[in-house]
């Protein structure tokens, strides 16, 4: 994808071109980890005296890598075209929802059935959380942010090692913001910490941004993607 088209995206459609640059970011993270799965099939090989097999993966890794530099630098495209177009408001996808609702008077036309599951592979953008479901323990949320928060702090009860490890794990760090810190970082909008830990999380991500998150979570934890599970209250996304 040229610099040019990647411009009138951003220009056109800056919140597709926004979720663009997110669901690249997280496609490079699952080729990260894939490439260190591969790395460990190459220790074995070598260590079995397979020579040919551990070359065969290496090529193979090769090619994969030169596909991870090319997604890479389109993200970084995507991110200066975003920082030099115009007009574009950055808004917390909770505050968003939250203008919908003290603008629309029916806005509880917008429920939904609560008891529909979603998966974390959704398009959650106008849409108000109700709870999330790990591991068949069901949690309510009121908003994105706590989603993102109370799922963290059941991970961390899990394994602190792991978290701790997001504050240095490049792949666990947005581009230009933090997403994990062991403090308050200026660099940070709205961080907050995870309860039960010392770890601060940003929490002023659209709704598709904290999914994106939790998927690279899961995947660092090895948990598998159909066990969390997410449940609406409302979708406003006719309005738009």
């Amino acid at each position: 994808m040229d610099m040019e088209l990647l411009t009138f995206i951003g220009k056109e459609v800056p919140n597709t071109a926004s979720d663009i640059k997110e669901s690249l970011d997280l496609l490079s993270s699952s080729i990260h980890m894939c490439l260190e799965q591969l790395g460990e099939q190459i220790l074995k090989a070598h260590n079995n005296a397979d020579f040919e097999r551990s070359i065969e993966i290496s090529q193979q890794s090769k090619k994969i890598k030169e596909i991870d530099t090319q997604i890479q630098m389109m993200v970084t495209q995507l991110d200066e075209v975003l920082d030099h177009c115009e007009n574009i408001e950055m808004m917390e996808s909770d505050a968003e929802v939250e203008k919908i609702e003290r603008e629309v008077p029916n806005y509880r036309d917008y429920y939904v059935d609560q008891n529909i599951e979603y998966s974390l592979y959704d398009d959650f953008t106008h849409k108000r959380p109700a709870a999330f479901k790990l591991n068949n323990e069901k949690e309510l949320a009121k908003d994105w942010k706590e989603v993102l928060l109370k799922t963290l702090a059941v991970v961390a009860k899990k394994d602190i090692k792991t978290l701790d490890m997001f504050t240095t794990l490049p792949e666990m760090q947005g581009k230009k913001v933090p997403y994990f810190s062991k403090h308050q970082n200026s660099k940070m909008r709205k961080p907050m910490k995870i309860e039960g830990t010392d770890i601060y999380v940003e929490t002023n991500l659209s709704a598709n941004g904290i999914r994106n998150l939790l998927i690279k979570v899961l995947k660092q934890y090895k948990i598998p993607m159909n066990s969390y599970k997410i449940y609406l209250r409302a979708d406003y996304s006719e309005l738009h």
